[in-house]
């Protein structure tokens, strides 16, 4: 950053300290009104004040590029803005970008920044804060998952204070859906260590973070966003993020009131909040899903289609979704696409058929059994889901010998990694483009391809979804692809989960994104 850049930024800090001291002096001769109670703005309308606490498990990062968890997901869509928000629709929506645009070969995107936004430092946003952010988003140093996601980016160019252009090495029709990646908030240039200090545009500012505790957030008053009213966002004081491992004593916190929200609801819980006139239980949209990936190469049982095609066969999407999820979900298939991503969807039922399973297995000289030792994460659902799929193997002349191991494990770089077992069950959320499953997990040589899969013609016909600027062309090409996964693919998607929320009925204005962890509660009130 040039030198005179820093000054501004410098001098508009101290413009906010001086307007910061006022406003204490006045609050001094006045006394403080709200004294921490909800207070009513319109009759009619939003509540403004109070703090909504939102329960979940710990995090110990909340650098926004390293980011993986739910609470330091949770904690930075409060804390920072992206340029552009995706909606439920996939559909990129402006926040400090106000409008974009792409040459006609799709290589050059042109982003128009907000103007008269601040940090909650003071210091005024503006292009170098962008190119900062995507800087960081894209250093192989860092480490974050978004750098293979911006692989694509050649530069990042501000031509003044308020433009920022995005030069890319391959057409990309889609790329601000790209942009509005969950990790992809923005940053202080000022700021060296965004791991430890957290200062941004959003509607809320971190006053303390206890790694093993919780995460204390004040309103931003000075937050560039009003609602259809012309009401000053957000409407809450603040927000503290509660942590706890124990999803029996998150329940409990929201059904006991000492806790207005949380994630994740157990779908066998799910009743409790559905009952209870003074709980609620929302659902949001996902991608979310659990798949087994099938070691592919060298002389593996995996390296053979046939294996894979009887695996899939032989597996009962419809009895595991019940059983680990309630219901509350969507089958799979072969392919990481579900229905949320509508028109590129292949909206084809997975095939049981556990005669034509054995049969195939037979044909590629497993007539005797097949012995499959699988790790499985003790994660959420996926002991159970492993559990179950065990009995249906056997069904089919399959013997599963599950060894649970801990999530640290199985994404660590030891032997049990996910990237070294032959068979494991690994848990893959929403993504903005499906293609990025394709890029990030299947194609060949990708840095998370756990299956170690290698095909041709699936890898040419992903290069040309990624620069494909027709939608409808896409879309079949999309439907192509995924017929080749339902054919000879590595993986079984057994089902995708429809997040459940169980919350205090007082929260209002709860509006989840997806990933529902990504939601702002910009807009979030508290009725009583």
């Amino acid at each position: 950053m040039c030198v005179h850049q820093r000054l501004r930024r410098a001098v508009g800090r101290l413009q906010c300290m001086g307007i910061g001291l006022l406003l204490v002096l006045a609050m001094a001769a006045c006394g403080d009104s709200t004294n921490g109670s909800a207070e009513e703005s319109p009759a009619s309308g939003p509540v403004t004040g109070g703090v909504a606490r939102i329960v979940t498990e710990a995090t110990s990062q909340l650098d926004p590029v390293l980011v993986l968890d739910n609470p330091g997901m949770i904690t930075i869509h409060q804390v920072y803005d992206p340029l552009v928000e995706i909606d439920s629709e996939f559909k990129a929506v402006p926040m400090l970008a106000t409008a974009w645009e792409s040459t006609s070969d799709g290589k050059t995107w042109t982003f128009e920044l907000r103007k008269g936004v601040t940090f909650q430092d003071g210091s005024a946003f503006d292009a170098e804060d962008v190119l900062h952010t995507f800087d960081r988003l894209r250093d192989p140093k860092i480490g974050g998952s978004t750098v293979d996601i911006y692989s694509n980016v050649k530069s990042v160019e501000a031509p003044d204070p308020y433009t920022v252009v995005f030069s890319l090495e391959e057409p990309n029709p889609e790329f601000p859906l790209d942009v509005g990646d969950y990790h992809s908030v923005i940053v202080s240039a000022d700021v060296e260590n965004p791991g430890t200090e957290f200062v941004g545009t959003g509607p809320f500012s971190v006053t303390s973070y206890l790694p093993e505790d919780r995460v204390v957030l004040k309103r931003n008053p000075s937050y560039w966003m009003k609602d259809a009213a012309g009401l000053q966002l957000p409407y809450l004081d603040g927000l503290e993020v509660l942590f706890t491992a124990d999803t029996q004593a998150q329940v409990e916190a929201v059904r006991g009131g000492t806790a207005d929200l949380m994630f994740a609801v157990p779908p066998e819980k799910a009743v409790l909040f559905a009952d209870n006139p003074d709980l609620k239980l929302q659902q949001g949209q996902s991608n979310y899903h659990y798949l087994l990936h099938v070691r592919s190469d060298g002389d593996r049982p995996g390296s053979d289609p046939r294996v894979r095609q009887a695996l899939n066969l032989g597996t009962d999407h419809e009895q595991i979704l019940h059983v680990a999820a309630e219901g509350y979900g969507s089958v799979g298939n072969s392919t990481p696409v579900g229905p949320l991503y509508a028109a590129d969807y292949l909206d084809q039922a997975p095939a049981y058929d556990p005669a034509a399973a054995k049969a195939l297995l037979a044909e590629a000289g497993y007539a005797d059994g097949l012995t499959i030792d699988l790790p499985a994460m003790r994660y959420g659902p996926i002991p159970t889901i492993a559990t179950v799929w065990k009995e249906q193997m056997q069904k089919i002349g399959v013997t599963v010998n599950i060894e649970v191991v801990p999530a640290d494990i199985y994404y660590g770089e030891g032997e049990q990694s996910w990237l070294n077992v032959d068979w494991g069950i690994t848990d893959w959320t929403t993504k903005a483009r499906p293609v990025t499953y394709f890029t990030q997990s299947l194609i060949t040589g990708a840095a998370w391809n756990e299956s170690h899969w290698s095909d041709k013609e699936f890898d040419q016909l992903t290069a040309e979804i990624n620069r494909e600027m027709d939608s409808a062309k896409r879309s079949e090409m999309y439907k192509q692809a995924q017929s080749i996964l339902i054919e000879r693919g590595p993986v079984i998607v057994f089902y995708i989960e429809k997040p459940l929320m169980g919350m205090s009925s007082a929260l209002q204005g709860f509006e989840p994104a997806v990933p529902e962890v990504a939601t702002s509660y910009r807009s979030v009130y508290l009725s009583r």
